[in-house]
């Protein structure tokens, strides 16, 4: 392989690096780096805030909604509270 070569292999892997990472954690995906979700920054800025960040707000709310729907289901298949 010649010097030339590599250094164009390079460019294109730098390329395809920086479109996957636009494309998973840019503008208006529901996604985050670890390092943004770990961030210390949280921690030691004048705001203190946790230090894990849900992405989405929402998820929280709708996991325990689905728990309870769940819940609810193998209660009444198992016959449980019922006399």
């Amino acid at each position: 392989m010649r010097l030339k070569d590599q250094s164009l292999s390079s460019k294109q892997q730098q390329s395809a690096l920086d479109f996957i990472q636009s494309r998973l954690y840019g503008p208006g995906a529901n996604r985050t780096t670890v390092n943004q979700l770990l961030s210390l920054e949280n921690k030691r800025a004048l705001n203190k805030s946790a230090a894990v960040q849900f992405v989405d707000k929402q998820w929280g709310a709708e996991k325990k909604e689905e728990a309870e729907k769940f819940k609810k289901r193998w209660k009444n298949k198992q016959g449980v509270g019922q006399s």
